[in-house]
């Protein structure tokens, strides 16, 4: 997704998360970075599909009883498309199951140098719609295939998370699989088990 915004090339892509208050094993991936040629200042971020799709990351509590709130996390599952392979990103292979291919490109010319900041707004809960119950996203951190440009780490709660910079011109890319942290119990609903829902925003921007 690219697109301008006066002086500021801004791309931006959300992940939609279900947490039923599965668990598969975790798979490894490649993960690479690339230099790509100087040119017409540009900047692209995919997260999970493409074609409008939001990916959504499940995670299923419910077979989880007996160690709820003991630190263990909790692996989420998402969609094939989430990982699937995409020529407009074709440096990158196709991610395991249930992984979230996430690739950030920014472009510029060799004379005007830029940087490039992908960040992640987790700002809002996790939240149960009939009794208003909460999750932060805070409970929520991710695996990594790759340990240096898109680490694993854990949602912040804040606005304007920062998870990488790119210099000119440059690309990078990871599969990222999802989980619940497990650190704190939390009500299911009113009536016992519910599902919480919400969204984390990524923004890839460049000045």
């Amino acid at each position: 997704m690219t697109g301008p915004s006066r002086n500021r090339r801004v791309a931006i892509s959300a992940v939609a998360f279900a947490l039923v208050a599965g668990l598969a094993g975790v798979q490894e991936a490649n993960a690479l970075t690339f230099l790509i040629g100087n040119g017409a200042p540009q900047i692209y971020l995919r997260i999970g599909q493409t074609g409008g799709q939001t990916p959504i990351v499940s995670i299923d509590l419910s077979g989880s009883t007996g160690i709820l709130g003991n630190g263990t996390p909790i692996l989420g599952t998402a969609p094939a498309a989430a990982g699937a392979f995409r020529g407009q990103t074709s440096n990158f292979p196709a991610c395991p199951a249930n992984h979230v291919r996430i690739v950030a490109r920014a472009r510029s010319t060799a004379a005007i140098p830029r940087v490039a900041t992908l960040q992640v707004n987790s700002s809002a809960n996790l939240v149960h719609a009939a009794s208003g119950n909460a999750i932060p996203f805070t409970q929520i951190g991710w695996i990594s295939d790759d340990a240096v440009d898109l680490p694993a780490g854990t949602f912040t709660g804040a606005a304007g998370q920062v998870l990488a910079t790119l210099a000119t011109s440059r690309e990078i890319g990871a599969c990222h699989r999802f989980q619940f942290l497990n650190t704190q119990v939390y009500p299911g609903s009113v009536g016992g088990t519910g599902y919480y829902t919400g969204n984390v925003t990524y923004n890839l921007n460049m000045p």
